[in-house]
């Protein structure tokens, strides 16, 4: 190679390494510019508070560029920061975080961080090597139970609607993709992928009490969905099994019971479904924290709970 080929080739990779660093620059002017709409309250040019279907339909525009364009760190601590103002927030009161959003709008917010969510970690999964992945799989679960918290304190029909529906794509994405992983990595980070599995329990056994819930009051938009929750339930139980059985740990695999519960936590004395689980065993077993799946079948008794230990 002559100089003036070297000169090329040295042009062409600070043209690369300049192109990287315009886009970043770019990503971090644009979380910026996102964030410092979404942190004020909106009002129109006689200075009244911004409403409607067209403003809610921008903030979700604007959460959407926010969250896919800010990543992981951001959706994790804007759903943590969430998690916590829920818990008192008054019918007429608004998000300290997002003072655009209320309860009569908090739906938006849900449906925009799960369909970003999807976005992000599929984008984020992508080239790296196993161990990053499983990182990439341990904040989305985190951040799945941290939206789990959010719809628990403002569990409005609307909330949970959209809980249900945006929480799949993500759950199929954890099966395709994160089951792999933690599958190949379950002997060399036996913990992480042990919590990751106990914090996705969580999410699940909520799926499965709001499930529950939905054919209690009929509601024909929670009912529909029911069949693909099921169904990404189902794979994500087998996916546990064979990992339990590839690493040898069937010793710490068991068969339990629990009883259907609505998402308030409160038994459901008349309906009977047969719920195949996986459970992690922890100092919270009382809790019973599932990886259930749902049979929508009113006919089937029982309910039939699968654990795994974490003393593998």
């Amino acid at each position: 190679m002559d100089v003036e080929d070297m000169d090329v080739v040295s042009a062409d990779c600070f043209g690369a390494v300049r192109c990287v660093q315009v886009r970043h620059s770019y990503r971090v002017y644009q979380v910026s510019v996102c964030e410092r709409f979404l942190r004020r309250k909106w009002y129109d040019f006689k200075g009244n508070e911004e409403k409607g279907t067209g403003v809610n339909q921008q903030l979700c525009k604007l959460l959407e560029s926010y969250f896919t364009q800010g990543g992981l760190p951001v959706i994790s601590s804007s759903l943590r920061t969430l998690s916590e103002e829920t818990k008192e927030l008054g019918n007429d009161s608004y998000l300290n975080s997002f003072p655009q959003f209320q309860k009569s709008n908090l739906n938006m917010f849900i449906k925009s961080a799960c369909k970003s969510l999807a976005l992000v970690v599929k984008k984020g999964t992508e080239g790296k090597d196993h161990s990053a992945h499983l990182k990439v799989w341990e904040t989305t679960v985190t951040c799945l139970q941290d939206l789990v918290v959010v719809v628990k304190n403002e569990d409005g029909i609307a909330n949970l609607r959209q809980f249900l529906k945006g929480c799949v794509p993500v759950m199929k994405l954890f099966h395709s993709s994160g089951m792999p992983v933690c599958s190949l990595l379950f002997k060399y980070e036996t913990m992480t992928v042990s919590q990751t599995i106990k914090k996705l329990q969580v999410v699940t056994r909520y799926v499965q009490n709001v499930c529950n819930y939905s054919k209690v009051i009929k509601d024909r938009t929670l009912i529909q969905q029911l069949p693909s929750i099921r169904g990404v339930l189902e794979q994500i139980l087998l996916s546990v099994k064979n990992m339990v059985l590839q690493n040898k740990c069937t010793d710490a695999f068991f068969m339990g019971s629990m009883k259907n519960k609505d998402h308030h936590g409160e038994v459901i004395p008349t309906q009977e479904s047969l719920n195949d689980t996986v459970t992690t065993n922890n100092d919270d077993a009382a809790e019973g924290e599932e990886i259930s799946t749902i049979n929508s079948d009113d006919d089937d008794e029982g309910d039939n709970s699968e654990a795994i230990s974490d003393t593998c």
